[in-house]
């Protein structure tokens, strides 16, 4: 079994995923093969007790041999650890728009916004000025994506204000990217999207791509495991010089996030779930990238449009209405929803199923959760 992209666990489900996964080896002689610059700390410290729900030392295996020096020579990215103080959104996009090809990546939509709209004032009418959220409908962001990486591969001028959306899977090479400051791994794989064909690096014989870390003004991040994440990464940086291509340091990291969580109570409801083979409850508790957002179809293009105009005619979703509208919806989070719907959103008949009004789905931006007050201004 291949495991890509591996990146930071919540860690009430580090005990009954990796129980999960000594069953699966031992009674199913399965093989896990992670593949990822982050590679987790799944065994335990020379610290740790036998609480620990990891397996013992000596058990993962490398593949790569001599993994350190293959890092150290494959090095395309320099990092800036700028955490003593705030960079405020003006200067960023100045940063930004100064390195003629930048990328920004935010912890949250209402950041990608703001930088957004920061670029844009210092910039009014740049073509290359460019927005990505999940407040957009996928057919929509990989209509973008499309756009910024014509822009990248023609030399022109490109700025990005992106949340995590764009750090993993995302095919693009930026010269300069901007990392608000988030859990280790999350800022390894932004640098990913940094000289990521090395061309800059092969050409000046040393790292070429430029990833600088900062601190936001109201240093807000996503709550829970994400903001803990953080704050060890944070306590990291400021201890002592880090490096990102150094796996003794991503072992550090993940020894201290999931060092924490060595208590035997934990995930034990999930554990005896599945014990008992209560696999719907195992399915209900486990939820790797919590989901409890209301789903909402948006009219982008005149494809969204048609198909919702036929969603208004039945009064009802079909399966195969579902499967075409799947590109055109968003998740707006319990409190986006209850501000949307005042002014933002309406709802087929009594079905539950909402969509965006037309007017208020832009083409910069996505969905605007409440109407902008100039535009409603006669």
């Amino acid at each position: 079994m291949i495991l890509d992209e591996v990146q930071t666990l919540p860690r009430k489900f580090l005990n009954p995923l990796l129980s999960a996964m000594r069953g699966l080896a031992k009674d199913w002689d399965t093989t896990f093969l992670f593949c990822t610059a982050t590679q987790p700390a799944f065994e335990r410290s020379e610290q740790s007790g036998a609480s620990d729900p990891r397996w013992p030392a000596g058990e993962v295996r490398e593949v790569i041999r001599n993994a350190p020096q293959h890092f150290q020579s494959l090095q395309r990215v320099s990092v800036e650890w700028e955490l003593k103080k705030p960079l405020p959104w003006p200067e960023l996009a100045k940063r930004m728009l100064h390195s003629r090809q930048a990328l920004a990546i935010v912890n949250l939509r209402d950041h990608a916004m703001t930088l957004f709209s920061a670029i844009r004032t210092q910039a009014p009418g740049h073509p290359g000025v460019f927005h990505l959220s999940t407040r957009m409908c996928a057919a929509h962001r990989l209509s973008k994506l499309a756009d910024i990486r014509t822009r990248l591969l023609a030399k022109e001028p490109c700025a990005v204000a992106s949340t995590q959306l764009i750090e993993a899977g995302v095919d693009l090479d930026f010269p300069a990217v901007f990392r608000a400051l988030a859990p280790l791994d999350s800022i390894v794989q932004a640098a990913g999207r940094c000289d990521r064909e090395g061309a800059l690096t092969a050409a000046l014989g040393s790292p070429g791509g430029k990833l600088t870390v900062f601190c936001t003004e109201d240093g807000k991040t996503p709550p829970h495991e994400y903001r803990e994440a953080t704050d060890i990464t944070s306590a990291m940086a400021k201890a002592a010089p880090l490096s990102i291509h150094d796996p003794e340091i991503m072992a550090r990291y993940f020894h201290r996030y999931y060092g924490e969580a060595s208590a035997t109570s934990l995930g034990l409801e999930i554990e005896q779930a599945r014990n008992k083979a209560c696999f719907q409850d195992v399915a209900d508790q486990f939820r790797m990238i919590a989901d409890y957002t209301q789903d909402v179809f948006v009219p982008w293009d005149a494809e969204s449009r048609a198909l919702i105009q036929e969603l208004d005619t039945i009064g009802l979703i079909t399966a195969e209405l579902r499967h075409k509208l799947q590109r055109y919806v968003i998740g707006l989070s319990p409190g986006e929803f209850i501000r949307a719907k005042r002014a933002a959103l309406r709802q087929i008949r009594d079905t539950g199923l909402w969509v965006c009004i037309d007017g208020l789905y832009k083409d910069d931006l996505g969905i605007m959760i409440e109407p902008d007050p100039a535009s409603m201004v006669v």
